[in-house]
């Protein structure tokens, strides 16, 4: 099916096809990019109220990482409510709490709940495992204090798009395997889950906007070449991860036993099928799933709700099974 025109518009204006690819720019400029691809794509509209937002800090896994930022987005009300730990996209290089301030002020209006974005470290500087470690540290302590949230420990989730869906995904099984934090939920927004897979979307959507196949690539270069610039000693001396580590490629990890998920994935985006099949292989180990495969739609497409109303209801949509989960 055709493209949605409104969102490849917008996209297209702020990352024009046929450009530059992301491998042949500076670290900085391929920041830039996707800087314009998620706060720069919304242009003047205004940011999703009323939510209140707090920046502040959680212990980090280290003394390398001794704290993670956090915004903490609070729906108006009062009372126990849920708490969804959300990781941002951004290929693990780029992206930032203030580049997606707008996903999570709508996450937190449409669910109802406190929302604490997370401010991971990012590669080249910080390659594997420094997101994970501080994503699941930020996680177990919201777990641990759930009472400084949502105040419900029976409703805590971890939400993520793109890089960000990994992460949450991978989230999702290592609170497994440590006994806690307990999830009810996880939304996962087109999650790169499978880096050695061999998929048709990578092929038919190779050269897609905003995001093509040879991005996808440079991203896991960055995120998992400890000898690209970058990293500190203690990294660069770590042995090069498998691409098959379930904290890289979460497909390839163990799946019984993991909290409901939400999963989105887009008919024109090269992670559209590692995305179905994530889904197809949890429901496959017992979980429960909520799957759709939105048509028209492409990479990028959650936090631009203006765009048009395919975009909107895909939000929608999806904002309103991850509140049904923790309802």
């Amino acid at each position: 099916m055709s493209v949605d025109e409104a969102l490849y518009a917008r996209l297209a204006a702020v990352h024009p096809p046929g450009g530059p690819s992301l491998d042949e720019a500076t670290v900085e400029r391929a920041r830039q990019i996707l800087w314009a691809i998620t706060a720069g794509a919304r242009g003047d509209v205004p940011l999703p109220q009323p939510v209140h937002a707090t920046d502040g800090w959680v212990p980090g896994p280290s003394a390398d990482a001794a704290t993670i930022p956090i915004r903490v987005y609070r729906p108006a009300g009062t009372g126990p409510r849920p708490t969804v730990v959300y990781f941002h996209g951004g290929g693990f290089v780029g992206g930032s709490v203030d580049a997606y301030d707008a996903h999570g002020r709508q996450l937190a209006l449409d669910v109802d709940a406190v929302v604490v974005s997370v401010g991971y470290r990012l590669a080249p500087e910080h390659v594997f495992p420094a997101a994970v470690d501080d994503c699941f540290a930020a996680l177990t302590y919201v777990g641990r204090r759930i009472d400084e949230f949502g105040d419900d420990e029976s409703r805590l989730a971890v939400a993520g798009d793109s890089a960000g869906g990994n992460l949450a995904a991978v989230c999702a099984q290592l609170a497994r395997d440590a006994g806690g934090p307990v999830l009810a939920a996880q939304l996962l927004v087109y999650p790169a889950v499978d880096v050695p897979g061999r998929y048709p979307s990578r092929i038919d959507n190779a050269g897609a906007v905003p995001l093509t196949f040879r991005d996808m690539s440079w991203f896991t270069r960055v995120y998992l070449d400890l000898g690209a610039a970058g990293g500190t000693a203690d990294e660069a001396a770590a042995p090069r991860p498998s691409f098959r580590d379930p904290r890289i490629s979460p497909l390839h990890g163990s799946l019984p036993g993991l909290a409901p998920a939400v999963i989105a994935t887009a008919e024109h985006d090269p992670l559209r099928d590692e995305g179905n099949a994530y889904a197809t292989a949890l429901a496959d180990a017992g979980n429960r799933v909520i799957h759709r495969q939105f048509a028209h739609l492409t990479h990028a497409f959650y936090g631009l709700e203006d765009v048009s109303p395919r975009v909107a209801d895909a939000t929608a949509w999806l904002h309103g099974r991850l509140a049904d989960l923790l309802a």
